[in-house]
């Protein structure tokens, strides 16, 4: 993993292969510690600073090769719009522009000069977005080939990042945000690669093996419940959706135990389909290579519950995941069928590709057993969400308003933001069966709506909140920290609500 450290200075008298000076749009001028970087390396920037193509958007980068200084050979001059406008997430998006910049040119040590964010916590959000954004932004998928530029790269090795702050009354702070800011991308940077494995690479007994890697090299604990474990508790929603496979399912439970018994019980629920087929409800072929990535909520629960063990967070947080892989075998589940779930809960099978809330409907049951003061649940649940958001929310719904205002204010903090929709009870109809307690899908009409609501009857009216993150758990580009592919969303957004519940 990437190293970061916080430094005291503006870089002048460092041995790096690029400083990162910031500035600001024009008409509101270069940072003053910009202004003292130039002086040092003798006006070697003045011209670009002044130069009508530095604009100063934010994200704006532009590399200078300085010629009168061996300890210094560039310097990174990077943009961060309008000075009165800056915030955390422009500054997170802005470094993740150096740290793609800094893993394609191979640069080895990379320092850059922390800009002042407004507020009593101003250093310590500057100094968490910049390393955020630089680790993510460094952050390449894995590859099978057999020749790859990725491949000298790891020779190389990766890029390191020193903060630089101004004094040492910043330390504190900055130290602070930098160990939030690693703690929040080496989890992100865990479920991107296990979102971009092929799913082949990755079938439900292999996220079991790579929960139980994380568990022991982080101090959680795991239990992993099995096909036969899974009979006997009467899961029957993981094994029908799983039945169809050669790959069969399995329940993981991961802990974090974070203090005493007074502590706020949480529980992260995370969708575990490793590879959705549709199942007998066959998907169309366009895109189907993509759905490795539906077990995206499962890696975003295992990065969470990684970070909340990294800051030991005075939680008792239980990850649970519902791993299986929905193929339309012999033995897979039909349209017209009728399962019981773990709490009793019968349910009509209108369509086998509506399996994701299947399986949660028995994980949410377990997550009861934990008598949680809290439970979150993440998945990529339902492709009617990108068509109501796009790719630049997730949609949230949940039984209650005090959680909903949290969880907002996480979304602003991580950049991660999160768009309430109703569970009004005239959506009930969607999920009612004519044959059993529920049905797995309401159709096309309010489709992340009807799956929302179908969760909502599972967890037994604890305070909960649903997240879907179908429209932002994949990237078909790369931009700022965001990597193509597996972006590793709510990672960020469940230790930033988990951190908050702390504090409240």
């Amino acid at each position: 993993m990437i190293k970061v450290s916080t430094v005291v200075g503006d870089g002048a008298d460092l041995r790096t292969d690029a400083v990162v000076v910031c500035f600001y749009e024009k008409k509101s001028g270069t940072t003053r510690v910009a202004g003292k970087v130039d002086r040092t390396l003798k006006r070697e920037l003045s011209a670009p600073l002044k130069s009508e193509d530095l604009v100063g958007k934010p994200g704006d980068i532009h590399t200078c090769y300085l010629s009168r200084n061996s300890r210094i050979p560039r310097a990174i001059l990077l943009g961060l719009g309008v000075r009165e406008e800056l915030k955390a997430d422009t500054l997170r998006r802005a470094a993740g522009n150096v740290g793609r910049l800094a893993r394609r040119r191979m640069l080895k040590r990379v320092c850059m000069i922390l800009p002042p964010l407004r507020g009593k916590t101003g250093v310590e959000d500057a100094a968490e977005a910049v390393t955020e954004g630089f680790v993510l932004g460094a952050y390449r998928a894995p590859t099978w080939k057999k020749n790859t530029e990725q491949n000298t790269e790891k020779k190389s090795g990766l890029p390191s990042l020193s903060v630089l702050v101004k004094d040492a009354g910043t330390l504190r702070g900055s130290r602070a945000g930098v160990r939030l800011g690693l703690a929040v991308s080496k989890g992100a940077w865990l479920a991107r690669d296990l979102v971009n494995r092929p799913g082949n690479d990755l079938s439900p007994k292999d996220l079991a093996a790579a929960a139980r890697k994380v568990a022991r090299s982080s101090g959680l604990s795991c239990k992993v419940m099995g096909k036969a474990e899974l009979i006997r508790m009467g899961a029957g929603g993981i094994l029908a959706v799983g039945g169809g496979s050669a790959s069969p399912p399995c329940l993981i439970q991961i802990e974090h135990k974070g203090g005493g018994a007074d502590i706020p019980t949480v529980c992260v629920v995370g969708k575990g389909i490793t590879f959705d087929s549709g199942g007998i409800s066959l998907k169309p072929s366009l895109n189907m290579d993509r759905m490795r990535y539906d077990m995206g909520g499962a890696a975003a629960v295992l990065g969470a519950l990684m970070a909340a063990k990294a800051l030991k967070l005075p939680l008792h947080v239980v990850g649970v995941i519902a791993a299986a892989e929905n193929m339309p075998g012999s033995l897979a589940y039909r349209p017209g069928d009728v399962i019981t779930l773990l709490d009793g809960t019968s349910v009509e099978v209108v369509n086998t590709d509506a399996e994701g809330r299947i399986i949660l409907g028995d994980a949410l049951a377990w997550a009861l057993k934990a008598r949680p003061d809290v439970i979150v649940d993440l998945a990529t649940l339902t492709g009617a969400c990108s068509v109501s958001l796009g790719s630049h929310a997730l949609a949230m719904m949940t039984n209650d308003d005090t959680l909903a205002s949290q969880m907002e204010a996480a979304g602003v903090e991580s950049g991660e933001r999160v768009w309430r929709l109703p569970l009004w009870k005239q959506y009930r109809t969607l999920v009612k069966s004519n044959v059993a307690d529920l049905k797995n899908s309401g159709g096309r009409e309010a489709g992340t709506i009807a799956a929302g609501i179908f969760l909502e009857n599972f967890v037994d009216g604890h305070p909960w909140v649903h997240l879907d993150i179908a429209a932002t758990a994949w990237s078909n580009v790369a931009r700022d920290y965001r990597s193509k592919g597996a972006t590793g969303v709510g990672v960020a957004l469940l230790t930033r609500f988990m951190k908050r519940i702390h504090l409240e």
